[in-house]
């Protein structure tokens, strides 16, 4: 079960979508393309630039950051400008809700494009016995993911 979740998690890239939940609502997240992730790291780079010394410090960073990306993140699609949650209700978060919410979303990141370093030994023999099962499978995932896979099939174990 766990990797036939895995393995369409990772088939679906941005396209998948998970609900994480807060206080009485939920909102649903997708994975960030490269290209949004660069455009938020700008955008937080810029703000840093541009803000007195004083708000340069590394919590406000890492703050900012994770508000972009819980930002972007909830919306429909890359570059859809309907974010579920908007930067008003981001700063009416606590910041252990801000700290909660910005792990799920890297819990969905893990789930698309899982590092085979966290996984088990089991687990991976178990994606390595699905995919054989499902050649098609293969060429549904990143050469990142199989260069990933692959890497850590071929290491001797320590």
């Amino acid at each position: 079960m766990f990797v036939d979740k895995q393995i369409e998690a990772m088939r679906m890239g941005v396209e998948y979508r998970y609900p994480i939940r807060l206080r009485a609502f939920t909102v649903m997240v997708r994975p960030l393309t490269c290209g949004e992730t660069d455009a938020i790291t700008a955008e937080v780079n810029e703000f840093i630039k541009m803000a007195p010394e004083k708000d340069r410090s590394e919590l406000t960073v890492t703050k900012l950051m994770a508000k972009k990306y819980l930002e972007r993140c909830t919306t429909s699609a890359p570059g859809a400008a309907d974010p579920q949650l908007t930067e008003a209700i981001l700063n009416e978060c606590t910041n252990a809700e801000l700290n909660y919410l910005y792990k799920q979303y890297m819990d969905v990141e893990e789930k698309v494009n899982p590092s085979v370093d966290a996984m088990s030994k089991e687990e991976i023999n178990e994606l390595v016995e699905s995919v054989k099962k499902n050649l098609d499978s293969v060429t549904q995932l990143s050469i990142s993911r199989l260069v990933n896979l692959v890497r850590t099939l071929l290491t001797p174990e320590g």
